[in-house]
């Protein structure tokens, strides 16, 4: 069957793969589930929620949920198990003629035969185009071939030829089948039924019954129609357990795909934030460590739905990379720590508080960078300013620390000269020739300062 597109959650939430072989399961390494962890009943895999029953029946059979047709899998498995059972019917009919015609057969057997096969034909024929044309019918699925299958294993039960012949009280020796294509019909149905527990369970249960009935009615050679019945019960109660094996396999993957689909729901609800939002206030370097968040736990989600370890090794690697990238948005890398002289007058209150509140960036990695000059590099230069008006031994003293010893008297400056910013940022871009260094224009520095200083004061 030709795959044209992988549907996506959204498309298709409960994609499930049908009828999945016990090696293709241990491959994708879900043979480690439990039964007690799905919330199914053990003895019918029934999910004890019946929604989940119903989702997961449209999941398996239906191939649209707004049209309500049928999976083209089904589609494929009515077509065989229908060529099937009208090569059964033919050939049926011409051995049956053809005993007739050369009188191995008598009348009555080969009436009651042919009326036998010809009213069973005509039930199955009707249901199967009523799977296949009826959504009323194809709702109820699982009832119809359960249906279907009774009628079809009391029919093969009744032609037996030693069974039909203790029925028509003849004598008939022919070669009979009827064993085998039970078995046969019962694995068709159950492909039919995909692989549903329950309904192969019934199948089982009444054929077993009805062809023990059959063959003990049969008195010529009792032993060795109970050794027959033990080796048909015997296969039927093996197709029992794979199929067991069989559903539990894809509700269990049915019901990892659905506790994803409400992961997903659950983030789309609440874990997506409008960062542009009036009340939320982030900085950009927030904005963005909350993004990589949101991706690794979708990287995540994606993670723990894909089975294949080489893409899930991927996937981690990407985790990984979401994470260094984070430590490097938030400046882990990049951040050195800021080291501070022991020759500085610095105590250990300030010093504590600048490693803490200031970085520098570090260009160990960065080679091909510029290296700006610091405050340290610049030279050191007495700053001749006329402060006349302000001038005190005090601010002379408390002026010459700035720089070496940040726990300065902010509050005595700012009385003396009520200027503080302007007098402070003067004292520094001129003690250190940061005016010169960068190109400021001392007209345009102090218009600069003024006025920051007469917008910070009212």
């Amino acid at each position: 069957m030709q795959i044209h597109s992988i549907p996506t959650l959204k498309e298709k939430p409960q994609v499930v793969i049908r009828q999945p072989a016990s090696s293709i399961y241990a491959l994708l390494n879900h043979n480690t589930s439990e039964i007690e962890k799905l919330p199914v009943t053990p003895t019918f895999l029934m999910f004890k929620d019946p929604s989940l029953n119903e989702k997961y029946f449209d999941a398996v059979f239906l191939n649209n949920d707004k049209h309500r047709d049928p999976c083209n899998e089904f589609k494929v498995n009515l077509g065989i198990f229908s060529v099937f059972y009208s090569f059964y019917f033919i050939s049926t009919v011409v051995f049956t003629i053809m005993l007739y015609t050369n009188h191995s057969i008598p009348i009555k057997f080969f009436l009651l035969k042919l009326i036998l096969i010809g009213f069973n034909s005509t039930l199955m024929y009707i249901s199967v185009y009523l799977l296949y044309r009826s959504s009323f019918v194809y709702r109820h699925a699982l009832k119809v071939i359960t249906l279907m299958g009774c009628y079809l294993i009391l029919h093969l039960t009744l032609t037996d030829s030693r069974i039909l012949s203790t029925l028509t009280r003849t004598s008939v020796q022919v070669p009979d089948q009827s064993t085998f294509l039970l078995t046969v019909f019962v694995i068709l149905l159950k492909k039919l039924a995909f692989c549903t527990f329950r309904t192969t369970l019934t199948l089982a249960i009444f054929a077993s019954t009805i062809l023990a009935l059959g063959l003990l009615s049969y008195n010529q050679n009792t032993l060795s129609a109970l050794y027959e019945l033990v080796l048909f019960t015997l296969i039927l109660t093996l197709i029992c357990i794979n199929t067991y094996r069989y559903e539990h396999t894809s509700k269990d993957m049915f019901w990892r795909s659905e506790l994803k689909l409400r992961s997903i729901d659950t983030i789309e609800d609440g874990d997506f934030i409008d960062n542009n939002s009036e009340e939320v206030i982030n900085t950009e370097v927030e904005v963005l460590l909350q993004i990589c968040e949101r991706v690794k736990k979708g990287v995540k989600l994606v993670s723990s739905m894909i089975m294949y370890k080489d893409i899930k090794a991927k996937l981690k690697v990407a985790s990984i990379d979401l994470d260094m990238l984070k430590r490097r948005i938030a400046g882990e890398v990049f951040r050195s720590s800021v080291r501070l002289e022991n020759t500085l007058n610095i105590d250990d209150q300030d010093r504590a508080f600048i490693s803490q509140m200031f970085m520098q960036i570090s260009l160990k990695n960065n080679s091909g960078l510029r290296k700006f000059q610091t405050i340290k590099d610049l030279t050191c230069t007495q700053p001749r300013l006329s402060f006349s008006q302000y001038w005190s031994n005090d601010l002379n003293s408390i002026l010459k620390g700035v720089g070496e010893d940040w726990n300065f008297d902010i509050w005595l400056i700012h009385q003396t000269t009520s200027h503080s910013i302007f007098i402070i940022s003067q004292y520094v871009f001129h003690k250190w020739s940061l005016c010169e260094e960068f190109s400021i224009d001392s007209e345009t520095f102090d218009r600069f300062f003024q006025l920051l200083e007469k917008v910070k004061t009212t």
